[in-house]
């Protein structure tokens, strides 16, 4: 004798009349459809660190990335199967398909072949019957109508009855990929009444109740027919941890569920959801700052009630119960609700495996690691922690000199590749200086453990898998800059392997890469990496021979590049120019320091030049000592002249006042060429540019542009240069430079 129990994946109502149904029956067999694989894990099941929501994960032995992941959650029917087997010495065995053949049949193309020109009832039956009740998806029905309406053991004779009709009366052709895992789950059916089990319960998704209730009506031979020949893969399967995120529909898997903590609810309190619900709203939202008492949530209790009443619902369900804490807890502000949808019906648990059942080589690799760095108190630990802080350094920081502390580093730029974003280097702004310190603050999430797993498609340690990640995407992109990035990933996370297949890469793009400026955002990441490259032990040899090849392409098409470039694009050259500037003074190559003079010559004095990089050269050219105060009075003076249209003007000072205030402080006959500038601009011509100039001049801290108005303010003023003072001249006349000039000072800075 066999009873089927036709339930919904993850199904929390299912669980509650599959659990008082098997009280009932008292079955002496459970089968369930979960892949075959699972038999040999369920064992563990009975171990009670385990924590739900866990997975089932079945991988590919010779490709890991290919891989299936079968979660469950407590709520869950499976789970509650397995569960009530393991404490009632029960007889419990998982029947579908292996996914050994799922897999190797998963690239089929007739696999979910269906007839394309049927009707909408048979492509989509119960979304059919949703849509006549007046829902929008089959789900929300499916909730409603079976999973929020406890109906006991009743139920599962009604779902037969339902299915069973939809199978027979539309007609619908079902993929190949259903009738094979049918004639399998029929045919485990038949050994397992061969051998003698007398009260078999069979738990499957309602869709397949009807088919392997009537399993003795189908041939074995037609069946074997079905199921000769199949393909199959060598696979692997074992437990890891699940989160509720996951199991949400939002992650995209494709069995998952709108509300997994709303689920969890309606599984763990199934006299009072609405109560019990409404007061962890309000709780929630308390501790959110927001006005909540228990008033509001009678209030919202009965709104909802009432909003059922309506609807001719036995309960509340999940849509009245948003809507009522809408209207009564946020006053109708959608914003409040992000809170109680991220808690209460999506939920943020994360479930636990314990390491001694780990398998995966990745995982065991990690909680090694874990150890061998001496992070153990860090994993799992809420909330975020310096790194080594401790009462006398209460940040902390990594001394990559100590090659314990570069083991850190290694692992947790390692971690960042791999998107497992457990540390964070901060910026050393107000922290110790210097190249050898490294600054970390940790804060871990629970699915960092599920993010490790994931990544053993690309390794079975940590190290390989950061290694062949960041060398596929490398040889997948085809930019220059995302391939600079990711070798300056890989050398702060000591993955010396990648150097050479990360360079090779990189000489291919450069052959091929024409656009300057992505050269000169490639050439601060190398020069950052060479400067550090001692400290961290690495072979740079690679990356020096890299620099020396892009530094004279810079030099020689930079000038080319910066003709007519809109303001968006000068922009950019102007802030390159800047960091290349940087960049060269560090490396100390005379040779590259001769041919950046040249182009910054080139780039000051030439015509047609954008006027941003005109600036900026001008201004580096006399930070640098290679031009006089005169060459840059004269530079300035044709800058400024009457002939070049004020936003030509606006956008040369920008670039020559780039982070320098002190340039015009200490240099009178500068200040004066602008100071002339300004007083000669019409006024209709100034008020376009004043946003441009204010931005310029809003760079410099509070004491220069301080200082700058007092030079505005009072003709003949002294500014001091050094120890001595120097008149500036100006016009004698009084009145109108205080009726033109100070007015449009004020304006520029902001006075």
């Amino acid at each position: 004798m066999i009873t089927v129990f036709g339930i919904r994946h993850h199904g929390p109502g299912s669980s509650l009349s599959l659990l008082e149904s098997l009280s009932d029956y008292q079955p002496d067999c459970v089968l369930v459809e979960a892949p075959a694989e699972a038999n040999t894990q369920l064992s563990f099941l009975a171990n009670k660190e385990i924590e739900p929501p866990i997975a089932l994960l079945v991988y590919d032995e010779k490709n890991p990335e290919k891989a299936a992941y079968l979660p469950f959650a407590n709520f869950s029917p499976e789970w509650q199967a397995f569960q009530y087997s393991i404490q009632n010495d029960i007889r419990i065995h998982c029947i579908d398909l292996p996914m050994s053949n799922q897999m190797a049949l998963s690239d089929q193309d007739d696999l979910l072949s269906a007839n394309a020109n049927e009707a909408a009832i048979a492509k989509d039956p119960l979304g059919y019957l949703a849509h006549l009740r007046g829902y929008q998806d089959s789900e929300q029905w499916w909730n409603d109508t079976f999973e929020e309406s406890q109906r006991g053991a009743t139920i599962f004779p009604a779902i037969i009855q339902l299915i069973s009709t939809i199978r027979k009366e539309t007609n619908r052709t079902e993929s190949r990929e259903t009738l094979i895992r049918e004639a399998y789950m029929r045919k485990q059916i038949r050994t397992f009444m061969k051998e003698g089990y007398q009260r078999i319960a069979v738990v499957c998704g309602a869709w397949h109740a009807p088919i392997l209730e009537n399993t003795l009506q189908y041939k074995m031979n037609a069946d074997n027919k079905i199921l000769r020949g199949l393909p199959k893969i060598k696979v692997k399967a074992t437990w890891i941890p699940w989160s509720y995120e996951r199991l949400s529909k939002l992650s995209g898997y494709g069995a998952g569920v709108l509300s997994p903590a709303w689920y969890e609810l309606l599984f763990s309190f199934p006299d009072t959801p609405e109560t019990t619900w409404m007061s962890k709203a309000s709780i929630l939202l308390r501790k959110e700052g927001f006005a909540s008492s228990p008033a509001h949530s009678t209030e919202a209790i009965r709104l909802a009630q009432t909003l059922a009443t309506m609807r001719d619902k036995r309960i509340p369900g999940l849509s009245e119960l948003e809507e009522a804490a809408l209207v009564v807890f946020c006053n109708g502000e959608k914003t409040r609700m992000k809170t109680i949808r991220r808690q209460l019906i999506i939920g943020n648990k994360v479930g636990s495996i314990p390491p001694k059942l780990t398998s995966l080589p990745i995982q065991k690799n990690f909680l090694k690691l874990i150890k061998s760095t001496r992070l153990t108190k860090y994993w799992e630990a809420t909330g975020k922690y310096w790194l080594k802080a401790n009462k006398a350094n209460p940040r902390g920081g990594l001394d990559l000199r100590n090659a314990n502390d570069r083991l850190k580093s290694h692992f947790l730029h390692q971690l960042n590749i791999l998107n497992v974003h457990w540390g964070k280097v901060m910026d050393k702004s107000g922290l110790e200086k210097g190249s050898f310190k490294e600054f970390w603050q940790l804060e871990w999430d629970p699915l960092f453990i599920i993010r490790i797993i994931e990544s053993g498609k690309w390794g079975n340690t940590v190290y390989n898998a950061a290694l062949s990640k960041t060398i596929e995407e490398a040889n997948n992109s085809t930019r220059l800059s995302e391939v600079v990035t990711l070798m300056d990933n890989a050398l702060k996370a000591g993955l010396e392997a990648a150097i050479h297949p990360l360079v090779d890469k990189m000489t291919d793009l450069l052959a091929e890469t024409e656009d300057c400026l992505i050269l000169m955002e490639s050439l601060p990441v190398f020069v950052n990496i060479l400067e550090y490259g001692d400290v961290r032990k690495t072979d740079l040899l690679a990356v020096e021979h890299y620099v020396s090849q892009i530094v004279p392409r810079i030099c020689i098409e930079l000038p080319g590049y910066c003709h007519y470039l809109d303001a968006e694009e000068s922009k950019k050259v102007q802030t390159q120019i800047t960091r290349n500037n940087t960049a060269l003074k560090i490396l100390e190559n005379e040779a590259f320091l001769s041919k950046w003079e040249k182009t910054l010559s080139l780039l000051a004095d030439v015509e047609f030049i954008t006027p941003e990089a005109k600036g900026i050269a001008s201004r580096l050219l006399f930070d640098q000592n290679k031009s006089s105060l005169e060459t840059t009075a004269k530079r300035m003076s044709l800058a400024l002249s009457i002939g070049n249209n004020p936003p030509h003007i606006a956008r040369w000072l920008d670039g020559f006042l780039d982070g320098s205030g002190l340039l015009l402080i200490h240099f009178p006959p500068l200040w004066n060429l602008i100071d002339q500038w300004i007083s000669q601009v019409p006024t209709d011509a100034f008020l376009p540019i004043l946003p441009l100039l204010r931005r310029t001049f809003a760079k410099f801290s509070d004491r220069e542009r301080s200082k700058m108005m007092k030079l505005a303010s009072t003709p003949g003023l002294q500014s001091k240069t050094g120890e001595e003072d120097e008149q500036i001249q100006r016009s004698d006349d009084f009145s109108p430079y205080e009726q033109t000039v100070i007015p449009t000072m004020r304006k520029i800075l902001g006075a």
